[in-house]
């Protein structure tokens, strides 16, 4: 029988060495065309960190040009499926994205090998006294679909459909899921979750995870890996984030064949690893089924989800994680995928390959794997010249998980009034 594996409790970040406000220097030419509106974009609204403000960090180029990107790319006609805790349906950056074949998928308490699929929207209703994890699934799906509406944020492929898979965190749940979100129609699945199958110790904190804590799962290197073989065989790519306990242990199913696995950069970087990211042993293979393929951002302003409480409130935060540099790498393959409707996981990896940004040492290292992730060159095909830019903003603590999702505490929340469309 399965075990459930132990969630740990959001840890909420406090924020040091913050400057009293941040100074950018851009380095890439401002697209003429398509520029959106939307405040948290735009920088007119803002989330407060200490003494300073911080907005959306996407326009300021750390993953390529993306408005170059909008001009013929926006994610339409795909579906992304992501396999979290569920999603606000009602949230108005996401209201009507989410389809009506979404599922809660549990394991069956009669049969533990087995799970349960309970499909329908109302499967996704949250109960926050309940759940106290029901944002972290609202949260990637704000990095990856948000509407382009003239409020709140700006997902990366704005026009793409989500399939929300909510699941109980047992393996077998995550597995079904799986399957789940192939039969029904996604071109990606976004998985921002993780497990390990030994030992390792938390390289962040000290924290050492082993037999007497019963932490890990021996064998979860092996359970994912069916469904995921299914997922391939029918053309479905699969992006996992790469886990925040700063080890070169392999966490699935980042690690497992056939899935990109995702580390995370430092805040307003493009080019140094966050002090959290998992990264590969230093005997790791470019070959080789590792945690972390490519890196992108890991700290993002996105959609959130407060309660019931809340009810006709835009709420948004500041958080930070794998969970959310794992969703970026999904919204671009969302983008190719439109741009390649028939293209194969393989033929984007090689493509996501050749379009990222050499950085650490030369060619592929342990820490970035191929490098970061630059969408403006992975669908245009002309490498750009912007790098980003750099801020200064450093954290204190960070999520601890088994199988787990893969987020980081939320910093600073601001609540925005909905406005009417």
């Amino acid at each position: 029988m399965k075990r459930k594996a132990a969630l740990i409790t959001l840890i909420p970040l406090l924020a040091i060495g913050l400057t009293a406000s941040f100074t950018f220097v851009t380095h890439y030419e401002e697209a003429k065309a398509y520029s959106p509106s939307d405040p948290f974009y735009t920088g007119e609204s803002k989330i407060k960190v200490g003494e300073s403000y911080i907005y959306q960090n996407i326009a300021l180029g750390y993953v390529g040009a993306l408005e170059v990107v909008w001009n013929t790319h926006l994610g339409a006609g795909t579906t992304v499926a992501i396999i979290d805790s569920g999603i606000d349906i009602n949230h108005p950056d996401l209201q009507g994205k989410i389809l009506a074949n979404s599922a809660y998928i549990t394991r069956n308490p009669s049969n533990p090998m087995k799970a349960v699929v309970h499909a329908g929207l109302e499967y996704l209703t949250h109960d926050f006294d309940k759940d106290k994890y029901v944002s972290h699934g609202t949260n990637t799906a704000g990095v990856i679909a948000a509407k382009m509406n003239n409020q709140g944020i700006v997902g990366i492929a704005p026009e793409a459909n989500i399939l929300a898979i909510k699941v109980d965190m047992y393996n077998v749940s995550v597995h079904e899921a799986i399957k789940y979100a192939t039969d029904n129609g996604a071109d990606v699945i976004n998985i921002s979750l993780g497990t390990y199958a030994e030992p390792y110790v938390n390289g962040y904190t000290g924290e050492v995870h082993n037999v007497k804590n019963k932490d890990y799962f021996e064998n979860a290197d092996k359970e994912f890996q069916p469904s995921i073989n299914y997922a391939y065989e029918h053309n479905v790519i699969i992006v996992a984030s790469a886990g925040n306990e700063k080890t070169s242990v392999k966490c699935y199913p980042a690690a497992n064949k056939h899935v990109i696995g995702v580390g995370a950069f430092k805040p307003y970087s493009n080019k140094e690893a966050a002090v959290f990211s998992n990264y590969n042993d230093s005997s790791a293979l470019p070959t080789d089924d590792v945690s972390v393929d490519v890196c992108a951002p890991g700290y993002v302003v996105t959609t959130d989800f407060q309660g019931p409480r809340d009810a006709g409130v835009s709420t948004y935060c500041q958080t930070q994680g794998t969970s959310f540099s794992a969703p970026i790498v999904s919204a671009a393959a969302l983008l190719w995928k439109e741009k390649y409707p028939l293209g194969t996981p393989d033929q984007f990896k090689s493509d996501l390959i050749k379009s990222c940004i050499d950085v650490g040492k030369s060619g592929w290292d342990p820490i970035y794997g191929f490098g970061a992730l630059n969408i403006q060159y992975l669908l245009n095909g002309s490498k750009p010249t912007n790098r980003g830019c750099f801020g200064s903003l450093q954290t204190t603590s960070i999520l601890l998980s088994t199988i787990s999702l893969i987020g980081i505490g939320l910093i600073i929340i601001k609540k925005m009034n909905k406005k009417e469309e």
